[in-house]
C-alpha cells in the first residue's frame, strides 16, 4: 500500500481543494468557472502516476490528443472509441470534488511532449512532458 499525504491545491481564486495524493504524483487540477486545466503543463515519467482532480461543477476528464494505440492494443478504455482511435492515455470522467488516476501512461515515450484535452470541453488543453 502506498503512503498518501495531503495536498492543498489552489485551483481558482477563492477555491481550495484538499486532496490526498501519493508523494511524487503529478496533479492535473480543473477549476471553475473557466473550464480550464489549472495545471496546463505537467511533468511525469513513463508510467506516471498522474492524478486528475476536479473542483468544477462540470464533469471533466483527461484524454491524449491525436495520439493513438495500435489497432491491436487491448486496453479497458479502448471499448469507448472507434477501432484505431484509442488514445494512448485516458482518465474516466469525474465530477466535482472527485479524483482519479490517468491510465495508460506506460504507453508514453521518454523525451516526448503530449497534448491532452477534456473530451467534454475540447477547448480545454494541457501538455504532458515525459522527461
Amino acid at each position: 500500500m502506498r503512503a498518501f499525504k495531503p495536498l492543498l491545491a489552489i485551483v481558482s481564486v477563492g477555491t481550495f481543494l484538499l486532496l490526498s495524493v501519493a508523494p511524487a504524483e503529478a496533479l492535473v487540477a480543473v477549476a471553475a468557472p473557466d473550464k480550464q486545466y489549472v495545471t496546463k503543463t505537467i511533468v511525469a515519467p513513463v508510467g506516471g502516476p498522474v492524478v486528475l482532480a476536479n473542483a468544477d461543477v462540470q464533469p471533466h476528464n483527461v484524454i491524449a490528443f491525436r495520439k493513438y494505440l495500435s489497432k491491436k492494443a487491448k486496453r479497458p478504455w479502448c471499448a469507448y472509441y472507434p477501432k484505431g482511435n484509442c488514445p494512448i492515455f485516458w482518465s474516466e470522467t469525474i465530477g466535482n470534488g472527485q479524483v482519479t488516476q490517468v491510465q495508460g501512461l506506460d504507453n508514453v515515450k521518454s523525451g516526448t511532449d503530449y497534448t491532452f484535452f477534456c473530451s467534454i470541453h475540447p477547448a480545454m488543453k494541457g501538455t504532458l512532458v515525459v522527461p
